[in-house]
């Protein structure tokens, strides 16, 4: 027998575990799935895809959200007595189907802003600092969430970007560019971002070839942008003589950000500041002076790594206008502001890099011409354009400040004597154009030799030559040094970006993101109210050089509420009940079916507008009658929809006793009175009511006999004496009486504490008591918590007021006895 007893309890102890141990193996086992299928997907969509962890690192990241969102469900939903309950603090919220829907699509919406919200503000101070490491820590903290995933890399690669880590921020944004390829998504605007970082990081590792490509498709994509428009422009700075090609893109990117400076204000100081590089680089110095001191004005001050930026520029400024005290001045303040990010380390290499200077020396170098040229052009840094005066013999490096004249002088035994002059731009410009090239170069010669006897500069750089003449560069680097579109004279084609799409001819102010269209704010509806949808949609016409019929829009979006709603609640009033609801959902639905008309109007001529601005849209034929259609059809799904709600709907339920009616409603329901302990011992009870959807309202309806006369007062007063001398924590809320049954009842309300350690909350109580003969009929409620009866308590209202005692004698003891009271608890403890 104990053997059998040991036995039974073990299985019983292991089926009571069994659950415990098989929920995690659930969970990891639908993250191993819900992370096949995403990879399954994006395989599809890009069949070149290839991911950098394997099947069951990815799940072991996708099992954290998996958890997250199972812990958020049990709270929602949690499991009582077998069954799924909605949690008592979403009572009621899905009682009204408008109002679910709404919540559905709210929720998700809320939960991803807030999440937003809170990823960019924690990330934005430590950037902001130049605390690159800490940042980095932050966004790769949450990179295990399956959703978000574009965002989070994004936003790590333009940490690393700031921290000078080029190459890691460029997978990253490759990786983005890579998940955002589908054709099914409209990812306009974020792939044109995307790709705008990527160019940076292109451009900073100095392949500018690929870095313009990117642009230009950034451009494309995203033409109302600002930062790839700057990109573009200093990737042009950088391959030198295409500055006023430069100043093109970045005036427009000027023109652009000019009407987005509440975010992101330090792309305004970084425009200007490579507006004034690109004037140096013409030789406007006054200007480009002027226009650098403005962007240290209007920039964001406490963005240190972009205010770095600034001062790296404002270094190449002053070095072309000749200045090198105050660029080195500059250089230093980057380096100070921004030690460990990819600015200092511009800056610490402009430091470390000698300074021009006048001067003239030669060096033997053992190998013949064409090795020595291309060593050269290899150690020509991109801000200098070669030119070949005479083939193998002679070329000039034409830079916007120096220039440099490279004469080659073969020798018997193979070798090369490489002479170099290094002069003002104008001078050597002058001594080459000069109709007697000999002479020329010998008046450039002489005048070197006067005006410096330092030539340490020159010499040096004739030593980097021959280093570069030992270590010759891959045929493919080679290649690449040459720009798709860069023209014979080494200039830029800016007509090459600007041909592959006409872009729109109205300015940023006037063009919002593309998915923020007249559908998008109709949809939106549900949760920000068709009200304040239809002023939102009103104010297209606007943007659309309607102002006039914004203003009918408008005062539409005002009066169809008053007239819709109230004439349908009207109209309510006065109806049958089976067509109330009908009514109503009526009204609601002009008020919808206005937004979803105005909506169908506007989406077409926003289409047209946002491809080629206002003219595109002269003598544009609006579609009126597919918006009367839309509206129109809006209202009659609701009609039909609240009409389905009526006949499915059960109306109120009828309860009779042979003592006593009711009726209740719908969504409760009748218990077995026999469950409750009081009833079985102490009092005769009729009709035990709760609320089925989670069963936290009861009603319990019942009476006790009386030992003498008594009155309601009396009764309950007494009742309350015996049960708070009896039950510890019993509180008195209030007193009051009420009419029953067309007699008058005294009521109480008070609180009292759970059979349920674990439910800390006191339970919220209502006794009502009235007299008949000698019996003292009773009519108990209790709630979970005072909130929960509050939200039941238009139900209760409705029950208490179709409560009938039925006609008839109740006898009274002839002789009067001491008083018996039965009830020594609470009717029913809550637990």
């Amino acid at each position: 027998m104990k053997s059998g007893s040991a036995s039974a309890n073990s299985s019983q102890a292991l089926l009571s575990i069994l659950p415990v141990l098989l929920l995690p193996l659930g969970l990891v086992l639908l993250a191993v799935i819900i992370t096949y299928f995403r990879r399954r997907q994006q395989s599809k969509a890009n069949p070149q895809i290839r991911f950098d962890k394997p099947l069951w690192r990815a799940s072991f990241d996708t099992f954290g959200a998996v958890v997250l969102i199972w812990a958020i469900l049990y709270f929602l939903f949690p499991i009582q007595d077998n069954q799924i309950r909605f949690s008592p603090q979403l009572s009621g919220l899905f009682s009204n189907p408008i109002i679910a829907i709404g919540t559905i699509i709210f929720i998700p919406l809320a939960i991803s802003g807030i999440f937003l919200w809170y990823l960019i503000n924690g990330v934005k101070p430590l950037v902001y600092r130049g605390d690159y490491d800490r940042a980095l820590k932050f966004v790769l903290r949450w990179k295990w969430l399956p959703v978000m995933q574009n965002i989070l890399i994004n936003l790590e690669g333009s940490i690393l970007h700031l921290a000078g880590r080029y190459t890691e921020a460029e997978a990253c944004f490759s990786k983005v560019e890579v998940a955002s390829r589908n054709p099914k998504k409209n990812q306009r605007q974020a792939r044109g971002s995307n790709l705008g970082s990527l160019g940076w990081a292109l451009m900073r590792q100095q392949r500018y070839a690929e870095a313009l490509k990117v642009f230009e498709e950034s451009i494309e994509l995203y033409p109302e942008g600002s930062d790839n428009f700057s990109g573009l422009g200093e990737t042009l700075l950088w391959m030198g003589n295409a500055s006023q090609e430069a100043l093109k893109y970045l005036d427009r990117g000027i023109e652009n950000k000019r009407y987005r400076m509440n975010t992101d204000r330090f792309v305004w100081g970084e425009l200007l500041a490579n507006r004034a590089w690109a004037l140096a680089q013409s030789g406007d110095c006054d200007q480009a002076l002027k226009t650098y001191q403005q962007a240290l004005t209007e920039t964001e001050q406490e963005c240190l790594p972009a205010l770095a930026g600034l001062h790296v520029r404002g270094a190449y400024i002053l070095r072309l206008c000749g200045d090198d005290a105050k660029a080195t001045s500059e250089l230093n303040a980057a380096l100070k502001i921004d030690p460990s990010g990819g600015y200092g380390q511009l800056a610490k290499a402009a430091l470390d890099v000698p300074q021009e200077k006048i001067g003239l020396s030669q060096l033997s170098i053992p190998a013949d011409g064409v090795t020595v040229v291309n060593a050269i052009r290899r150690s020509t840094p991109p801000q200098r354009t070669i030119k070949t005066v005479r083939e193998n013999l002679m070329l000039v490096a034409q830079g916007s400040s120096y220039s440099y004249v490279y004469l080659l002088r073969p020798q018997t035994d193979g070798s090369t004597v490489l002479q170099v002059v290094v002069d003002q731009a104008a001078s050597v410009e002058n001594a080459i154009n000069n109709t007697d090239l000999k002479a020329g170069l010998t008046s450039l010669m002489a005048n070197v030799k006067r005006t410096t006897t330092d030539s340490g500069y020159a010499a040096e750089h004739l030593k980097s030559i021959a280093n570069a003449v030992s270590q010759p560069a891959p045929a493919a680097e080679a290649a690449e040094a040459v720009p798709p579109t860069a023209t014979s004279t080494g200039g830029y084609d800016t007509a090459a970006v600007f041909a592959r799409k006409s872009l729109p001819s109205v300015t940023a102010k006037d063009r919002p993101a593309g998915s923020l269209n007249p559908s998008w704010y109709a949809g939106m509806s549900f949760v920000m109210t068709p009200f304040i949808s239809s002023l939102v949609l009103s104010y297209f016409w606007r943007r659309l050089g309607k102002t006039s019929w914004m203003w009918i829009s408008m005062a539409f979006a005002i009066l169809l509420p008053l007239v819709g709603l109230g004439g349908a609640f009207i109209l309510a009033r006065n109806a049958p009940p089976n067509l109330q609801f009908s009514l109503i959902l009526g009204g609601a639905g002009i008020w919808y079916g206005y937004a979803f008309a105005l909506a169908s109007v506007l989406e077409g001529p926003y289409q047209k507008w946002h491809q080629g601005g206002k003219e595109a849209l002269v003598n544009y034929p609006y579609k009126w009658g597919r918006a009367a259609l839309v509206g129109m059809g809006t209202v009659a799904a609701a009609v039909i929809l609240g009409t389905v709600l009526t006949i499915t709907q059960p109306g109120p339920q009828k309860f009779d006793h042979e003592l006593m009616s009711l009726t209740y409603p719908p969504n409760w329901t009748v218990g077995d009175t026999n469950k409750l302990q009081s009833c079985a011992t102490d009092s005769e009870c009729f009709a035990w009511l709760y609320e089925k959807r989670y069963g936290y309202s009861n009603i319990l309806f019942g009476r006790f006999h009386l030992t003498s006369t008594n009155t309601a007062a009396s009764v309950e007063r007494f009742t309350w004496n015996n049960l708070s001398r009896q039950n510890e924590g019993m509180t008195l809320e209030l007193r009051d009486t009420v009419q029953i049954s067309g007699m008058e009842a005294a009521r109480r309300f008070y609180f009292y504490p759970s059979n349920d350690p674990a439910y800390t909350e006191k339970v919220y109580g209502m006794q009502i008591y009235l007299v008949r003969g000698e019996y003292a009929y009773f009519i108990s409620e209790w709630s979970a918590n005072k909130g929960i009866f509050n939200e039941n308590k238009t139900a209760i209202d409705q029950i208490l007021s179709s409560y009938v005692l039925k006609a008839g004698l109740d006898g009274f003891a002839s002789k009067p006895v001491r008083w018996s009271y039965p009830i020594g608890n609470p009717l029913v403890n809550w637990g």
